[in-house]
């Protein structure tokens, strides 16, 4: 995994993913953003190889973004990991869901983080993401 890109508009929980990342694959450079509408701009600029996407974002929510990612060539097979984010919020909405690969919350442990991307590295050989998630 070579880029992973956070999109939350809580900076705690963009902080506790980006660390989470860089504690399971420290090769990986991440970067971030605060709201749907960068969030999708940032994707299609940079091709990430992972996104971490927040359900309550402000400008585009979670599942407005995801759709947006889903829709277009350059993003639709990039993995896609939905986020719950805060302490009251450990469920993702239904829709978000149901375009993600998966789902974490920012509480998630690094050995549970870790398993869930291995997870999804036979999906990211398919035709997704690069094959550099097993390099942690």
């Amino acid at each position: 995994m070579k880029l992973v890109l956070v999109i939350d508009g809580a900076a705690a929980v963009r902080s506790r993913l980006t660390a989470l990342v860089r504690t399971v694959a420290p090769q990986a450079r991440v970067i971030e953003a605060q709201n749907g509408k960068d969030g999708v701009m940032l994707a299609v600029m940079e091709r990430p190889d992972l996104i971490l996407l927040g359900s309550d974002l402000p400008l585009l929510n979670g599942y407005e973004a995801a759709s947006r990612l889903r829709q277009m060539p350059r993003t639709r097979e990039i993995p896609l990991l939905a986020v719950a984010g805060s302490e009251r919020r450990t469920t993702v909405s239904d829709g978000l869901s149901s375009l993600a690969n998966g789902a974490v919350t920012s509480s998630t442990s690094t050995p549970e983080f870790r398993h869930i991307l291995l997870g999804l590295a036979p999906a990211a050989r398919d035709g997704g993401a690069p094959q550099q998630w097993r390099g942690s």
